[in-house]
């Protein structure tokens, strides 16, 4: 409908957009575009614009935290899932049921796959949130990811300690040993896990950016002349 006093309709775009105009959110591009000359040839060239050093620490002093935070429920489950090796009482004292037992070796077996698993997954996260802040990010994942295992040991070798008291108060004839970490060393595995992802990860992504660089380095000057032309 036309006419002197209808009212102009804008042309209608896909979901999400306006004509012309994204109106989806996106985070800032930490990049940014140096031009210059070399040879008597002008070039550009694009850089990762480094954040502040605050905002590294904020970066590294979140991972820390956040991976320290997920140590308490991955011990929690460690403790809950690993097998229990039994003792006897035996006069006034109690002694394992099985001394060939190898609960104690699938217990660190446990632990040790918890804590790969948990720094494959701590390394994605920091890559995919907090890749823009590079060391600070590394650095905080090391540290937390030691301090994440240590909380993890503690948590878990606290779970069921309290009726485990109570039955040797009760002198109970056979009782379920609580989870108890041997092979110390094992922590490690959770920051060494998390940072070889983080590295492989941002590895892999700039052999990427570079491939795709090198198929079509002109692409960006194609498309400022079709947004011209149009």
């Amino acid at each position: 409908m036309t006419g002197p006093g209808a009212r102009a309709r804008a042309p209608r775009g896909t979901s999400g957009t306006m004509v012309g105009v994204s109106t989806s959110w996106s985070s800032p591009d930490p990049r940014r575009v140096v031009t210059g000359t070399a040879f008597g040839q002008p070039y550009e060239r694009v850089e990762q614009v480094p954040p502040p050093w605050r905002s590294d620490a904020v970066a590294a002093a979140l991972t820390v935290a956040i991976t320290v935070l997920a140590g308490a429920p991955v011990g929690l489950l460690w403790g809950s899932m690993v097998p229990r090796a039994e003792a006897v009482l035996a006069g006034d004292r109690y002694l394992q049921a099985d001394p060939s037992s190898d609960a104690y070796i699938a217990g660190d077996g446990y632990f040790l796959a918890a804590c790969l698993v948990a720094g494959v997954v701590t390394g994605l996260l920091a890559w995919r949130l907090a890749r823009a802040h590079g060391p600070a990010v590394v650095c905080g994942l090391a540290v937390g990811g030691l301090a994440a295992a240590l909380v993890m040991m503690r948590v878990g070798e606290a779970v069921g300690r309290d009726a485990l008291v109570d039955a040797v108060m009760a002198r109970q004839d056979r009782i379920d040993l609580g989870a108890q970490l041997g092979a110390v060393t094992t922590i490690a595995a959770w920051p060494a896990a998390a940072l070889i992802v983080y590295v492989l990860v941002t590895w892999l992504a700039g052999r990427r950016s570079d491939r795709s660089d090198r198929a079509d380095p002109t692409d960006g000057a194609g498309g400022a002349g079709r947004l011209s032309s149009g």
